[in-house]
């Protein structure tokens, strides 16, 4: 059994990897007095494929080649779903999608000024995706080839404010949808090079070290 804040507690749960058909969930919700339903993906990854046809539907998370398409059909479903009984979270990563920055391919490019309207996500936080990659220690952005994945895997700084306003962008377009909340998940963390995340190490190693064990550390000056 698992409870929020607001005293809402459920046992009940099913989860679907894209948006279900209504004949798929709603009579589901219904006979089993299912409580909480997880369907469709809101997330930086779907956003980054949902436009390319030639990529499996699986891995944007939504049935329909187009942002439009999906997130009208949600639009529609979403409520349905919950005039038959269950609360409806959609999944979204906090980190992960897909692209090459070297051939403007997924958020890196036309979708990335395309997604970014009054319609959509509404004011962009930055002019390229790039401004809020998580980066290796060279500056280049992180990312990896995992077989069988579309593109390369890329992944946003949660350190970085660009970062965080695209975020913020979709989980508003969600609440707007009709989402009760989201399953967020963190993927494909590692170590990142860029000054955001920096500026936070240095601040909690001068708290947590004093001078003469940061120069034992690093034989430089981190203030």
């Amino acid at each position: 059994m698992t409870s929020s804040e607001d005293g809402f507690w459920f046992n009940r749960l099913i989860e679907y990897w894209t948006l279900p058909e209504p004949e798929q969930v709603l009579d589901h919700v219904r006979r089993g007095h299912v409580q909480v339903v997880q369907m469709g993906n809101f997330g930086p990854d779907f956003y980054s494929l949902a436009d390319d046809s030639d990529v499996e539907r699986s891995w944007a998370g939504m049935p329909f080649v187009g942002i439009e398409e999906n997130l009208e059909r949600a639009e529609n479903l979403i409520p349905r779903v919950q005039a038959a009984g269950a609360r409806v979270v959609g999944q979204l990563s906090s980190t992960l999608h897909y692209g090459d920055h070297e051939t403007g391919l997924g958020l890196f490019g036309d979708v990335w000024g395309r997604m970014w309207t009054a319609d959509l996500l509404g004011t962009p936080p930055a002019d390229s995706v790039s401004d809020g990659l998580a980066l290796e220690a060279s500056g280049e952005p992180t990312r990896r080839a995992i077989e069988g994945r579309p593109y390369f895997s890329y992944r946003g700084c949660i350190s970085n404010p660009c970062w965080l306003a695209t975020l913020k962008a979709m989980v508003r377009k969600g609440i707007s949808l009709g989402l009760d909340g989201f399953n967020t998940t963190h993927n494909y963390e590692g170590f990142c090079g860029c000054g955001y995340c920096a500026d936070i190490i240095r601040a909690r190693m001068l708290q947590a070290f004093s001078d003469d064990e940061l120069h034992a550390l690093f034989a430089t000056d981190l203030a």
